[in-house]
Parts: structure tokens; sequence; C-alpha cells
């Protein structure tokens, strides 16, 4: 039906497993075939280069049918761009030159940061990137200026403006300027945009729960009044919002272009079980189109109570040490499993890629983020230690103004003694110095904290470190941004866990290199059918699919983060626990604890519909789980679409 639709504009609605990529290829070569559609007239838009190639691939190798235009968003009308408004690829800004022009901007501009005295403005000049994309991705200026700390927030539009004032001046273009220069010069340029309307007569629309309000203008004047719109999303899947991505765009959609919708409700991928579980726990979302999932499959593992097990435990360890034991009586089951453990942050993955690098488990990580160790809070967190152990340490110059003490770099360059000590005996030298006898207290008090930790266990010293020296809340008054902060406390809460596990720096070290090594190596096994574990952050896993998951950390706090999530955050949160839960095929665990050295856990709320409708938390894997392993499965994957 959806392939063979004669609609103007059509919103297919393709729920997890519904076999959306068959749908759109079956629809072009419908169009070329049956209606005639000169394939150079048909243009296929996804959101990633790599789901572009991917389907220019499946729909080649059915046979080729000429020069249909594959291509992402972005690729798509800076196009556009280069042909007919004489854009150039070298007028493309790097993300390192982009931020050197903002950092530069707001020490000019910003009190406290002019000269760049006050602190380094990397953490600041993020803010501002990331507020400077979401104004050109949706035009929303207050929820632009809501990804910059309150105090500078009302810096914004004179930033924005000196930056777009620079880089016009210079010809230049940013990533977001392919899109936001596109609508713009198609709206002003009369003839233009009469000839790119008279380019395709069909355009295709892959992922569409993820178009911005920026994208959806510029399809809308691509379109004009002669083009046939068809458009495949889930607004159920839409968790890039802090891209600025809006899944009301697909009602938007509906109503603009008085579209027939379809909807592909049958998952081909998942057991029964996990889709009830899965539509029970989307069913709360108000904010979005009413849908509702069936599985192909229908035989043997129809209750949620078959195929979805939740399992609480004391503590992270606990967790830990269960999920390591199935996945080894997985794998000695069937090696051939594909399993997954996803996570909700990249610092929670990391940390059981830890776990597994210990118990020397091979794992592949799908995208490669900066290790965890190399995180500015864990670089300083362990100069700290170092320096503790060795006066002379260089590492000094890392974190003598972390916290700020005003110690000039010129102070600690004497020869005389430990380093501290003779930047003591540099300010006492110089008595006309501004602030000396507060630099001098500053490195007496440091002197002490160094000389206290020293000996004490390594998790204490972190502990001290983040709370007495102040490393948190000096990062914290840097930023005051919420996600970072939280961010910042995930980190040192990993620290100190991790270094609960060693008696001495110099074993936790040796770990850290064995730990580097393997994180490197992870992302050359990925695709590689080398019985590894897949570890990835749910939005990672977007688009995936696995015959076992794993879900950790269940939490409250996690599953919805943050502290005060509103309620379209909480919506959007809950969409990324369903897009998780839909990853498997066969069967799915889901966990959470109820413990940390701070109180009481408490479990997802997100959980509470599931528990209602099973008696999966009487029939808890975590006492069994050898049982499950060894399962016989009747499903089949090569019916998976």
């Amino acid at each position: 039906m959806a392939v063979c639709t004669d609609s103007g504009a059509c919103l297919v609605l393709a729920g997890p497993g519904s076999g959306k990529t068959h749908t759109i290829t079956a629809r072009i070569k419908y169009l070329i075939r049956n209606m005639n559609v000169l394939p150079e007239k048909i243009l296929v838009i996804t959101f990633t280069k790599d789901a572009a190639k991917s389907m220019e691939q499946r729909f080649m190798e059915s046979g080729n049918y000429g020069n249909v235009v594959f291509g992402t968003f972005h690729s798509v009308f800076y196009s556009i761009l280069r042909m007919s408004a004489g854009y150039s690829s070298k007028k493309l800004l790097s993300e390192s030159y982009k931020k050197r022009i903002i950092s530069k901007i707001i020490s000019e501009l910003i009190p406290g940061f002019k000269g760049n005295t006050k602190a380094n403005t990397d953490d600041i000049s993020s803010e501002f990137i990331c507020a400077a994309s979401i104004y050109k991705n949706t035009g929303n200026l207050q929820k632009s200026k809501s990804k910059i700390s309150k105090e500078y927030a009302g810096f914004f539009d004179t930033v924005f403006n000196k930056y777009e004032e620079y880089i016009r001046a210079r010809k230049l273009l940013d990533y977001d300027d392919m899109i936001f220069e596109c609508l713009h010069f198609l709206r002003i340029d009369d003839f233009a945009r009469k000839y790119w309307q008279d380019r395709f007569s069909h355009i295709l629309i892959d992922e569409y729960q993820d178009i911005n309000p920026m994208q959806f203008e510029c399809v809308n004047l691509l379109c004009g009044s002669n083009v046939s719109l068809f458009a495949v999303g889930d607004d159920d899947q839409s968790i890039y919002g802090f891209r600025g991505s809006d899944p009301s765009c697909l009602k938007e959609f509906i109503n603009k272009y008085d579209a027939k919708i379809i909807d592909l409700n049958v998952n081909y991928r998942s057991y029964e079980g996990i889709v009830k579980a899965a539509n029970t726990v989307m069913g709360d979302n108000k904010n979005r189109l009413y849908k509702t999932q069936y599985s192909y499959y229908t035989d043997g593992y129809n209750e949620i109570k078959d195929c979805v097990y939740i399992d609480k435990f004391d503590n992270k360890a606990a967790e830990f040490e269960f999920i390591t034991e199935s996945l080894k009586n997985y794998k000695t089951t069937n090696n051939k499993f594909d399993i997954a453990v996803l996570f909700r942050t990249n610092v929670q993955m990391q940390a059981f890629a830890s776990y597994l690098t210990d118990k020397s488990i091979k794992f592949n990580i799908k995208d490669k983020y900066t290790c965890i160790y190399d995180h500015p809070i864990a670089l300083d967190v362990l100069a700290y230690m170092e320096i503790s152990l060795n006066s002379n340490s260089e590492k000094i110059f890392r974190i003598i103004n972390k916290p700020l003490r005003y110690v000039n770099r010129e102070a600690l360059m004497e020869d005389e003694g430990d380093i501290i000590t003779s930047a003591i005996a540099f300010y006492k030298d110089n008595p006309n110095l501004p602030k000396g006898n507060l630099r001098i207290k500053e490195l007496l008090k440091l002197k002490n904290d160094l000389n206290f930790i020293k000996d004490k266990p390594l998790y204490l010293q972190i502990s001290y470190i983040k709370n007495k020296i102040g490393l948190l809340s000096f990062y914290v008054e840097n930023t005051k941004n919420k996600i970072k902060v939280s961010e910042y406390e995930e980190v040192f809460a990993f620290l100190y866990e991790e270094a609960r596990k060693y008696d001495t720096l110099s074993e936790w070290k040796k770990h850290i290199e064995d730990y580097r090594e393997e994180y490197v190596g992870s992302s050359e096994n990925v695709d590689k059918n080398n019985g590894f574990v897949n570890l990835m952050t749910v939005h990672a896993s977007k688009g995936l699919e696995f015959d076992i998951c794993f879900i950790p950390g269940v939490n409250e706090g996690s599953y919805p983060s943050g502290r005060m999530p509103d309620s379209l955050e909480v919506e959007e949160e809950r969409r990324v626990f369903y897009v998780a839960m839909t990853r498997a095929k066969r069967l799915l665990h889901i966990s959470y604890i109820s413990k940390t050295k701070g109180g009481t856990l408490y479990p997802s709320r997100f959980l509470q519909n599931i528990l209602d409708q099973s008696s999966s938390s009487s029939n808890s894997s975590a006492s069994k789980y050898s049982s499950n392993a060894s399962a016989t499965f009747s499903y089949s994957s090569s019916s998976s679409m």
C-alpha cells in the first residue's frame, strides 16, 4: 500500500523493525517501473552518509534503474548552494577554526573573559557554539539561550551577531549554514527556487522524525506545488532534540500537505513479548501520533515475561557481575548470538568497558568517544595524585589554578627544591606583586592538601580532591550548564568507583594503560563476526538490532536523565528508552540498582507499566541466568527486514 500510493503527499509511520528501508527502495522502483518517472527526477534524502550509501546500495543491488539522487540533508542543500549560489568547499569552516573565532569574540566582549584572564574559554565557547547551532536549526532564540550558563546567556545575541558578521565578511560557511543559508537563498532567489522545484518531481525522506524546523522549511521551498513528497518516520523514535529535531514536524507535515497516513505497524524484528513491553512504555507519551506495533512472531514468546527480564541489584558491581556472567553463558550456548549492552551515557558505557578489561573480555564500541581517562577531570585528578607523590612533577602546571590560586607560570619555573616551595619563595621574594599574600596562602594550603592525601586510599584521595580541594566546584563555576554539571559529577563517580579496586596509583595506572589499549582497539572490531560483545550508547544503537540486549542502570536520574526534567524532556527520554528496548530481537534484560553510597536509588518510572503487566519481577533472571542462556529459540534472523 505504501509502495503503490498515488497520493501527492504521504507520511509512512514506520515503527521499529517494520522494513522502512525496503519500503523506500521498493517505492523508488515502483515510481520508475510503474509510474514511468525518470530516475534523475527522484531525490532521496537521509540524515547520515552511511544511511544514504546503504540505501543506494540496496536499491542498486536490486537492478540498475538510473541516476536516482541519494544524499543527506546537508549534502543536498550544500549542493544547491554550490551549483546555484557559487559557494565552494574551500569556504567551509572547520570546527576547530569555528571555536577559535567564537573564543576570540568571547574574550573581547564578555566581562571576566577579556584577555582570557578569568578562565579558559573552552567550556563557555562550546556552549555558545551549541546555542548557535540550535538557533540555526530551529530559529528558537529561547531554546538556544538555554544551552548557555545563565550568567552569560544575555550575551548570546551580541556574540552570535559578531560571529555572523565575521564569517559573512569572509564569505565562510559553517556546517549548519548548509541548511540555514540554503533556506535564505531559496527564499530570496525566485529563479533558483523555480529551477530546483522543477528539478525533482518526487522527493523521498527517511527518518522524518529527526527533521528540524529549518530542514522542514527547506523541503517545503524545494517542493513547491508540483512535487510528490513521501516521508517515512516514527515520532516514537525521535531522540535528537538536543540537535534541534522536533517530532511535531510530523503533525505539521500532515496538516500542511494534507498528507495520506500509512501505518507500518508490523515489527519483523522482535518477539511479541518485547513489542508488548515497548508499546506499554510508549503508551504514556501524550505528544505523539497514536499507533500500536504488532510482532510478526506470535508463537511461543507472546507474553512480556517470556522474553523481557527486569532485575534489581544492590549495587553497580553486582549488576556488572550478572551481565558479565550472562554474556559468558550466552556466548557459550551460541557464539553467533549478536549481543549488545546499551547505556544512557558514554561514561556509563566506559565504566562497564573498564570492568570488562579487568575480566579480560573483549568488546566492540561502535562510536568512538573520547577515552574516559582523557576527560579533563580525569586528567586533573590523576595529576593531583601524581604530584602528591612527586613534588617536582610537571603536572603541577595542569592543576595549579584549578581551583584558581592566581599563581603565575613564572613562579613555577624556579628550580630550588620542590616546585610549590619554590613558588612560595618566589612570592616572598617579590612582595610588590599583587595578591602576593593570597597566593602564598593558597600555595601553602595546596602543599598541605597534597601532603594529606598522599598516604590515603585512592578513592578517599579522589573524594578529597573533589570536595575539599574544590575541583568539582571549579568546573561547575566555570560552566553552570546542567548537562555539563551532570557529566562532571558522573566522571567523578566513575573515578571514585574505579579507584576502590586498587591499592596504589601505579596499579591503577597499569589498568588505565590496559584499558586505553582495549578501548582504542575496540573500534577495529566493529562489524566483524568475532563474538565480542557490543557496547554503545542508546543514541549510537539507533537503526541497529541484536539478538539479545542488556539495558543496565534503568534508574531515575538516568531514565529520564537529569534532576528536574520537564514534561517534554520526559517524553523524549521515554522515546530514548523505547529505542533501546526495540533493538532486541529475542531477549531483553533490563536492570536497575537500589543503593548507592549516597543513599537509596529508585527504578525508572518507565518500568512501572511493564511491571504492572508482567510477572517479570518475580521471575527474575538474576538468579537463573544460566537457564535463560541455554534457552532454545525458534526465531529466524533471516526473516528480519
